[in-house]
């Protein structure tokens, strides 16, 4: 605490000088032959030399004078003397100085430095005199009066010490002349350093300090601490000593046990008595002063003193310890009291140490109350007196072991911690000696009291952040928490936390009898200390000992035995290393002494164990080998040499697998049984080893004959080891777990009963305290939970893990056992995870295998046990959560156990195993070939590691199997196949009758013959592998954990035996075996789910056996509970999805439920997003969706369906190269969705693909595979399409061949075979049909009632056979005129249309009675017949669950027999149609899908529909279809964005309605997509498309609640004609059609009815004429004159004149006339059409036209309100666009120039892009911000997807899905100057899609486009001519635009050839 004086003085010499460095006045010496100015310039430049010099100066001593302060700032008085009082006089000096120069040389006049220096001087005038306030006034005077204080006090106590510090003071006249010895020199010692103090200490010191005494006076240093790492205590206090060399001077040095206020003097340590002569003469030879013992000293013989005395010149000043003061007061006298006390306890404290009395501790304890009892409260050594009387009471309750005693010194040191608060110098040693107690008290009192444990660390982490890392005291803390940490449960005495004591001996060196007699102690005790003060006893005695006698040998055999029971407690290898060596060299001196070799070997043995080093083992056997030898017969000890050598040589064995070294061990514990007769004390002993290498052999070979013998004598060593013996209870574990073996290889139950019988002695002879309590608790346990493994008792599992949770609880921390104890528990609850499911107890299991691999050090060879264990629990978790994290860090786990098993280690085959399985997992989740190839290489190499004979090969061969069979699965190799069962058989061999794991093995072989089954499609491999599954299955009777897997492999082959061979015996043996092995797996086992799946799949293939929808219905719910039993990540949830889609789909193809197919498809594609690459099932995954998306385009006929379908299967098939086993399949699924594309599209190159792809799958189907026949019917499918394709008999012959050989190769009762009957009758009736030969149509006929007598009543594909067969006797009727052929087809059909009532085979029985009846009418000219044929159709295109796309066709055909026939429902036929159609078009999901869904069905359908109209005389009606079938995409998205705001104001829930309607239709109009995208994922693009149809139904739900307000309802149905006269409001429309059926104009008036003119043309001719025309503008060198005149004229003449007739009665010349063409009308140029070369009429000067693609549209125009505004106008230029290679336009700037000039500047407001503005983004803000634009640039017509057609902006194209996507409602006027932007699609007329159209139906009223291709020039001149008419006036209006184009076109006529000027039309109002 006192620190004002603790500092030696600085030496005096130079310190004064160090104070004129400060800044003083310098003078200017000016020459006098200087002028005035040079005498000016030349004081400033020696004023600034000057003060750079100054400056110098200064800053040297600013340094120099804060070094010193730094170095002596902790004493004030030479702080105050040496620096600041002599800055503080000096500086004023300066100053004054300063000012006399200036007022006296300069008069008055302050000179360049002159004023820096009064500065400087000033400044450090202020800073002394602050600082002499600072140290003088406050901290000096406080610090003396304190140090004053406790001096006087001390003093007068007797004590003559002076604690941290003396006061100093010079020496004076009287102490100089005593020194006579060295006249004039004083003696000084100024360094004393002491070495190795602490050894020997009981107690934790807190300093020490030395006491010098030279005659009466005393002198003493202050209380230093010792260093822990040199043990050396140094002093640097200054002592003077007499100048008489001869003077006595005597020395002590004590410990201190306080660093504050002391009691007493401490603990001496040693004294001595040296001359002064003697000292100077040490100092100077540096030789220290050595210890010698004495009584009552406790210092150890290592300890020494070394003391530096220097002799100083009378001139020095030195500050010295002054002489302690003797006079005594009064009130001092209870201080001596205590002081005395203390010491008499600590003196008591010292004889117990040496004589360990009991009844000198009781007077030290009697001492220390006394002194307690003195010091009240507030006394300053009070804390000092409870620590010591807790220390005493402390030491005696850990002599009796009275732990419960604790509680009193515990209090004591808390007591005295409460006194010594954070700061206290004595804390530290306070709180390490309070958490020693406390600890003590724990582990006195079994590790119960853990809030003892939790306080002990607390205090001791406080010590260690309080203590200075290089304290004493920090070291003892570290000591003590390492002792805590490692520590086996044994007492913590005090002694024990000091290292010193360990390491050096605190007594001389002993006798070589008196080591070896206390090793025999330390034997029987487990004293970790005396261990290692013998040991160090030991090493001190080696120095005097002769290394040449016999003596030395001795010395070092008791020092190894020594070193060899260190090892065997603590585990330290340096001891067994260094026994080893020793051993070595004493073998060298004694070769021939068979007790060193035996020992060395046992030590080389330990090692071995230790870090599986083989050389090791190897030099141990030979070692014990020359002992045994050396041995003889009769020797006493040749039992023993003969035991360690058999173990050793068992050892190896396990190691390397040797049966020579198995058995030469069994044959030498023979011998030394035979040399331990009855009655021989270790006979028992030797029947347990010869046990123990019988059961190993018996582990090896599987001879139960070495079990059964190892058994007996198991029994006969438990009857000699009676009540009592002390092995006893480990006998019986072993012979407990003998019977446990061999339960297991025959499983009699009493064998089992009767271990856990012995189990439970065991634990029953144990009492609770007992050390092999808690093993015997983990056997019993690990004893019931085989118990229940084979049994099945749920009692005798929780009973398992309760005993393991108790064994636990009695391994605290620190135990070394509890390791193995926290294994057995998580083992215990992982197979409580297996059977119950909870991951509470696989996550419970994983944090003890965590908590047990922390129990082992980084590096311990050890470790690589719980290694595997925990990875193996991750790899379980894995299974079940199927978080990738958990598999990768298993793989971890693995690789470093793997790791810290070096070569040759005999865990090494077992974890290069382990690490290959998981490597394997993550192969099947992720898929990739490099962790199954790692894999097959660690099996390989474990495999290598186990030779022939190894206990352990036989699973290493089914491993590696096991890997062989995943790389086959994965690419498709029969090598790997093949070797994986010669594996699995060579494993099988090596697992005789009775072996453990033989139903395993006999599992694995079955499961490789499936495969290879499943694969080559030989019946032998099949009925081997139930073969051994059945066997298998035998061997695991009720009860066996793996029964259920047995069942489930067992019926999985039954059911492929049953699809090969038909026998529904082995189906319904399979469900059985599924519902078993269900039964066993209960509710939240892992492997339920898998079992669910399974009976799932059988119960399915039943139903398509049977056709019993109970089992398919059963099957999906079993589907989805297995779905919910994995979570999101199970690794095989994407297993799961895909089987619940299968069974989906399944019944979709049977009851048609939409709902089903889309979950099936959404269920598949999650199911390959959860399959990333390279994954082995990813293949199947995208067959699967690729198979379900072909069943929805079969029931909605969307062409990107099959496209995405075919592109999956084409995916698939790549990713099955060749040699996969599931190629055939593939290429089989690929061909099948490729021939359907080809009847859809009649593309011949997928046809013939189809058949190329069914050939090389028969090929990869050789005779004898299972799907041969299928195959061969798949090929014959597509060779029938191709025949009926092209008409090639040689097709025909080879499809029929092909059926017959598959029908012939399937047997009676196969399931297929009736479908294979089906086929070849259909290939029979279609050959029929084409050569007429009736044996064929009889052999049709024959078939398919042959396949329906195979298929049950309930199957749901008997309806298609009756309908089949059905067609067949109908063309039997009509060849033959059979009437019962027709009688039976109606009886079938009508049987299927009441039998099928909601299957999709209704329909089409409907449209079977339909053709039947139209039979029956052609035949017979039934009226009724013809009426019940059109009734038939009807019903089924309104059979909704066949869905939309048979609906639809089934209309057409209703619409060709009722035109064919004439028959009236014809218009009917045409409603039905258009509705359906246009249904069916909204049901897709985008634009471009509606229009490729749209080129499926004729174009014509709704022109053919008008034309039966006209037929009819039914005009309007006409026209209402011609509206309903045309711009069905426009129609579309107008509905969208239908405008409902006067039914808004109804009221609210009118409101609510309008609200939802525009929410929907916002959603429904989204930005086009195609179904297959690859930007997006592929589940999106899925679930797009499922959402928008759930959208579309319903927008149609809420579009029927608003028709049932009042004027709505017929709101978005069809318009009537009423409402489509509005079209004529501004005038006359003219509608052309042109159908096959016949060709009319319909003129349509807004007031009067309809005209109708039949046209004289036919559909034939106008095809010529729009060919001519078509080939003469797309010619190379430009359109033809000629021809166009050509082309015009006859259009005139047979086509508009007719209709100009009519209208020259109804309007005026120059009247404004619409057309709206229909079909091929739409590509010729009306409006030009006319008699050019005779001079005749032409329509342009008779009449303005305009078109309209539709009459809604030009309705719609109509609405949108008109600007009134200014006018926004946009001119928007591209000359040159960057992508493509599009030619330069040279007009286009011109032309954007010269529009900006010729419009009105008010009010139009225009805005011009340049080239290189006009990018695609800007093009549409454009557009969207400006009502009217120019568009001037490229324009291309997109015949393959006419929705891409597009302007040519610079940097790509703005399509007309972009235009779509865009606001352009209610803009006025668009001019396109670009090639075809009103070309249209010739594929699709009647949808008019084109840019112009567009513009129209997106909201722009008034569009100008072009026809064809347009020249830079021309378009140049024709827009100046428009907009000098167009704006001639000032202002603009878009209904003018008409005229002003029609003008302008006029006004080019001499310029411009017609054929240019024609291809300008206008659009709109």
């Amino acid at each position: 605490m006192e620190q004002a004086n603790t500092h030696e003085s600085p030496p005096m010499n130079d310190s004064g000088a160090e104070a004129r460095v400060f800044p003083g006045a310098f003078e200017l010496y000016e020459a006098e032959y200087l002028s005035a100015t040079e005498k000016k310039y030349s004081r400033y430049a020696q004023g600034v030399l000057l003060c750079v010099f100054a400056w110098v100066c200064i800053r040297i001593g600013a340094v120099s004078m804060s070094w010193l302060w730094y170095r002596w700032n902790k004493n004030y008085v030479w702080v105050v003397d040496r620096i600041v009082i002599l800055g503080l006089l000096i500086s004023p000096a300066r100053i004054l100085s300063a000012l006399a120069n200036v007022y006296g040389a300069e008069n008055g006049i302050y000179s360049e430095t002159s004023k820096p220096i009064i500065i400087v001087t000033l400044v450090v005038s202020l800073i002394c005199a602050v600082l002499f306030i600072v140290y003088h006034g406050i901290l000096l005077l406080r610090g003396l009066k304190k140090k004053d204080y406790q001096a006087v006090g001390e003093q007068l106590s007797g004590q003559h010490r002076a604690e941290q510090a003396s006061t100093y003071e010079s020496p004076t006249t009287e102490d100089s002349s005593a020194r006579a010895g060295v006249p004039g020199q004083p003696v000084v010692i100024t360094n004393l350093k002491a070495t190795n103090v602490a050894t020997g200490l009981r107690r934790i010191p807190a300093g020490f300090y030395v006491s010098v005494s030279i005659g009466n006076d005393d002198r003493r240093t202050k209380n230093n601490s010792v260093c822990p790492i040199s043990g050396v205590t140094e002093w640097n206090d200054l002592i003077d000593l007499p100048s008489e060399l001869s003077t006595e001077v005597e020395m002590w040095i004590y410990a201190s046990f306080e660093l504050g206020y002391m009691l007493g003097q401490g603990e001496l340590l040693g004294k001595f008595s040296v001359t002064v002569g003697e000292l100077l003469e040490r100092s100077r030879s540096s030789r220290p002063i050595p210890f010698s013992i004495r009584e009552g000293e406790i210092a150890s013989s290592c300890a020494s003193l070394e003391v530096t005395v220097e002799v100083l010149s009378p001139s020095d000043e030195v500050l010295i310890c002054r002489p302690a003061a003797a006079c005594v007061e009064p009130r001092l006298h209870d201080e001596l009291f205590l002081a005395q006390a203390t010491d008499a306890g600590h003196n008591h404290m010292h004889h117990y140490y040496k004589d360990c009395q009991e009844s000198r501790l009781d007077q030290a304890i009697g001492e220390f109350k006394r002194v307690v009892g003195h010091c009240h409260s507030q006394h300053p050594g009070r804390g000092a007196a409870l620590v010591n009387l807790a220390m005493a009471k402390f030491i005696k309750c850990q002599t009796r072991e009275a732990y419960l005693d604790l509680d009193e010194p515990i209090s004591l040191y808390q007591e005295a911690l409460d006194l010594r608060p954070p700061g206290h110098p004595d804390r530290s040693c306070t709180l390490i000696n309070l958490s020693v107690a406390l600890l003590t008290r724990f582990r006195g009192r079994g590790y119960i009291t853990l809030a003892d444990a939790d306080e002990a660390e607390e205090l001791l982490w406080e010590a260690l952040d309080v203590c200075p890392p290089e304290s004493h005291e920090h070291r003892e803390a570290l000591v003590v928490v390492a002792f805590n940490l490692h520590s086996g449960g044994d007492h913590i005495p005090i002694s024990c936390v000091l290292p010193q004591a360990s390491s050096r001996s605190s007594r001389l060196p002993l006798s070589l009898n008196e080591l070896t007699r206390l090793r025999g102690e330390c034997e029987m005790q487990d004293n970790p200390r005396l261990l290692d003060d013998i040991i160090a006893r030991h090493v001190d005695a080696e120095s005097h000992i002769d290394m040449e006698g016999e003596e030395w040998v001795l010395l070092q055999s008791s020092l190894i035995a020594a070193l060899a029971m260190r090892f065997g407690r603590q585990g330290r290898i340096q001891d067994l290393d260094e026994s080893i060596q020793r051993g070595r060299a004493i073998s060298l001196r004694c070769p021939n002494d068979c007790a060193i070799l035996n020992n060395l070997a046992s030590a080389l043995w330990a090692r071995f164990e230790q870090r599986g080093d083989e050389k090791d083992l190897d030099e141990a056997i030979p070692q014990y080998q020359i002992a045994l030898q050396l041995m003889a017969d009769d020797h006493p000890a040749r039992s023993v040499s003969l035991n360690d050598l058999g173990n050793a040589l068992l050892t190896r064995f396990q190691q390397r697998g040797d049966r020579k070294d198995l058995d030469d061990a069994i044959q030498h514990h023979r011998v030394a049984l035979q040399l331990r007769p009855d009655g021989h004390p270790l006979r028992a002993a030797s029947l347990v080893n010869l046990a123990n290498v019988l059961s190993t052999r018996f582990r090896q070979q599987g001879d139960s004959n070495d079990l059964d013998g190892a058994i007996q004598l198991h029994r006969v060593a438990l009857q000699l080891m009676g009540e009592g013996h002390p092995d006893r209870l480990v006998l019986l574990n072993n012979l407990a777990n003998a019977l446990s073996t061999r339960f297991r290889l025959r499983g009699d139950g009493k064998d089992l009963d009767e271990a856990i019988e012995y189990h439970r002695v065991a634990v029953q002879l144990m009492p609770e305290g007992h050390p092999l309590h808690p093993p015997s608790l983990s056997n019993l346990a690990s004893a019931l939970l085989i118990q229940f493994e084979q049994r099945g008792d749920g009692k005798a599992l929780d009973e398992a893990i309760k005993l393991h949770r108790v064994a636990l609880q009695l391994m605290p921390e620190g135990h070394p056992l509890r390791l193995f104890s926290l294994t057995n528990l998580a083992s215990a609850l992982s197979t409580q995870f297996e059977q119950g499911g909870d991951g509470k107890d696989l996550d419970e299991a994983i944090q003890n295998h965590h908590l047990a691999l922390q129990l082992m050090s980084e590096g311990d060879p050890r470790r690589s046990a719980p290694l595997n264990n925990l990875a193996n629990a991750l790899s379980t978790r894995f299974e079940q959560r199927g978080d990738g994290k958990d598999l990768d860090e298993a793989i971890q786990h693995h690789r470093v156990a793997v790791q810290l098993m070096p070569e040759g280690h005999p865990g090494r085959p077992a974890s290069l195993s382990n690490l290959a399985g998981a490597l394997r997992k993550r192969f099947g989740q992720r898929g990739d070939g490099k962790d199954l190839d790692e894999a097959i290489q660690h099996d390989q190499v474990a495999l290598q590691l186990r030779p022939e004979g190894h206990p352990d090969r036989s699973r290493s061969l089914g491993n590696l199997a096991n890997a062989l069979l995943a790389r086959f699965g994965q690419r498709g190799d029969r090598k790997d196949l093949d070797e994986a069962i010669m594996l699995h058989r060579v494993a099988l061999q090596l697992m005789p009758e009775g072996h453990p794991l033989r139903s395993s093995s006999l599992s694995d072989l079955g499961n490789a013959l499936f495969t290879r089954f499943e694969q080559q499609g030989e019946g032998k491999n099949l009925d081997e592998a139930i073969q051994h599954h059945r066997v298998a299955l035998q061997l695991r009777s009720e009860g066996h954990p793996g029964r259920s897997r047995s069942l489930s492999s067992l019926a999985n082959a039954l059911l492929a035996q049953f699809e090969q061979r038909g026998d529904e015996k082995d189906l319904d043996e399979a469900i059985q075996n599924h519902q078993l092995a269900l039964q066993l797996m209960s509710d939240g086992r892992p492997l339920r789910s898998a079992s669910l799946a399974n009976l799932a799949s059988a119960l399915r293939g039943r139903f398509e056996q049977r056709g019993d929808m109970k089992d398919l219905d059963e099957s999906i719910k079993l589907h989805r509970v297995a779905l919910q039993l994995m979570p999101e990540g199970y690794s095989q949830r994407s297993a799961s999805l895909t089987n619940l889609a299968s069974a989906l789909l399944t019944r979709f193809e049977q009851q048609g439920d939409r709902m089903d197919l889309d979950g099936a498809i959404q269920h598949h594609r999650v199911a390959l997003e959860l399959m990333p690459e390279g994954h082995s099932l990813r293949s199947c995954s995208f067959d699967n969706l690729a198979t379900a998306l072909f069943r929805q385009f079969e029931q909605r006929g969307d062409g990107k369906d099959l496209d995405e379908a075919i592109q999956y299967h084409r995916v698939a098939l790549q990713l099955r190269s060749e040699g996969h086993p599931d190629r055939s399949a593939s290429l089989n699924n690929l061909a099948v969705a490729l021939l359907v594309r080809s009847e859809q599209r009649g593309d011949r190159k997928d046809l013939d693909e189809a058949i190329q792809h069914h050939r090389v799958a028969l090929q990869l189907r050789p005779e004898g595979h299972p799907l041969h026949p299928c195959s061969l019917a798949g090929l014959a499918s597509a060779l029938l399409r191709r025949f009926e394709q092209r008409d090639d008999g040689k097709d025909l012959d080879e499809a029929i061949q092909h059926d017959q050989t598959a029908l012939h190769l399937v047997r009676e009762g196969h399931p297929d075979r009736s479908a294979l009957l089906g086929n070849l009758a259909s290939a029979l009736h279609t050959r029929f049909e084409r050569r007429g030969d009736g044996r064929d149509l009889d052999g049709a006929i024959q078939h398919h009632r042959l396949a329906l007598r195979l298929m049950p009543d309930s199957y749901p594909q008997r309806s298609t056979l009756l309908n089949n067969l059905a067609n067949a006797l109908l063309t039997r009727f009509e060849q033959c005129g059979d009437p019962d052929a027709t009688q039976e087809a109606l009886r079938l059909s009508y049987a299927v249309v009441e039998q099928a009532l909601a299957l999709p085979s209704h329909l089409r029985a409907q449209v079977n009675l339909a053709r039947i009846h139209l039979a029956l009418w052609r035949t017979r000219h039934i009226r009724q017949a013809l009426q019940d044929a059109m009734d038939h159709y009807n019903v089924a295109t309104q059979f909704t669950p066949a869905g939309l796309l048979q609906r639809l066709t089934a209309s057409l055909q209703w619409v060709n027999e009722a035109e064919e026939h004439q028959h009236a429902s014809a218009m009917d036929a045409y409603a039905q149609s258009l509705q359906l159609l246009d249904s069916h078009i909204s049901a897709t999901t985008s634009v471009s899908s509606r229009h490729e869904a749209r080129k499926h069905f004729t174009p014509d359908l709704s022109v053919d529909a008008a034309s039966c109209a006209l037929r009819q005389g039914n005009i309007c009606r006409a026209v209402e279809l011609l509206e309903q079938g045309r711009a069905l995409y426009w129609t579309q998205i107008a509905r969208f964005r239908t405008s409902l705001d006067d039914l808004r104001s109804r009221d609210p829930r009118a409101e609510v309605l309008v609200k939802r309607f525009r929410d929907l239709s916002a959603m429904l109009n989204r930005p086009a997509q195609t179904s297959f995208d690859e930007s997006r994922s592929i589940a999106a693009v899925e679930a797009e498309a499922r959402r928008y149809r759930d959208i579309a139904e319903e927008w149609h739900k809420v579009i029927e609640e608003i028709r049932t307000f009042e004027g709505f309802s017929r709101f978005l149905l069809p318009p009537l004609f009423a409402d489509l006269q509005q079209a004529a409001l501004e005038g006359p429309v003219v509608v052309l059609v042109a159908s096959k059926f016949s060709c009319d104009a319909i003129i349509v008036l807004h007031t009067r009815s309809p005209i109708h003119v039949r046209l004289q043309i036919t559909l034939k001719e106008i095809r010529d004429l729009v060919l001519k025309h078509l080939l003469n503008i797309h010619h190379s060198d430009g359109p033809d004159y000629g021809t166009f005149v050509e082309v015009m004229g006859k259009l005139w003449k047979k086509v508009i004149s007719p209709v100009v007739r009519e209208l020259k009665r109804l309007v005026g010349k120059g009247t404004r006339i619409w057309w709206c063409p229909t079909s091929l009308f739409t590509a010729l140029p009306l409006h030009s059409a006319g008699e050019y070369e005779r001079g005749g009429q032409v329509l342009s000067r008779l009449f303005i036209s305009s078109y309209t693609p539709s009459l809604l549209a030009l309705i719609k125009a109509r609405t949108y309100p008109k600007t009134t505004s200014d006018i926004n106008f946009a001119a928007i230029g591209q000359a040159k666009p960057s992508f493509a290679s599009w030619k330069p336009l040279h007009y286009v700037d011109p032309e954007v120039d010269e529009i900006e000039r010729l419009l009105p500047t008010p009010p139009v407001l225009f805005t011009k892009l340049t080239s290189s503005e006009s990018t695609k983004q800007q093009a549409l803000r454009t557009l969207h911000d400006h009502q009217w634009f120019h568009l001037s640039c490229h324009g291309k017509q997109v015949h393959e997807e006419p929705f891409n057609s597009h302007f040519a902006m610079r940097d790509g194209p703005l399509s007309l899905l972009d235009i779509i996507d865009a606001d352009i409602s209610g803009h006025e006027f668009a001019f396109l100057s670009a090639c075809e932007t009103a070309m249209g699609d010739l594929t699709a007329p009647d949808e008019v899609i084109h840019l112009a159209a567009g513009l129209q139906f997106m909201g722009v009223k008034s569009v100008i486009g072009t026809l064809w291709s347009v020249g830079d020039k021309v378009a140049y001149d024709l827009v100046l001519a428009f907009y000098k008419e167009f704006c001639k006036d000032g202002t603009m209006d878009c209904t003018m635009a008409a005229g002003a184009l029609h003008k302008a076109v006029a006004s080019l006529a001499n310029e411009v050839p017609l054929q240019a000027r024609a291809m300008f039309v206008h659009i709109g109002i």
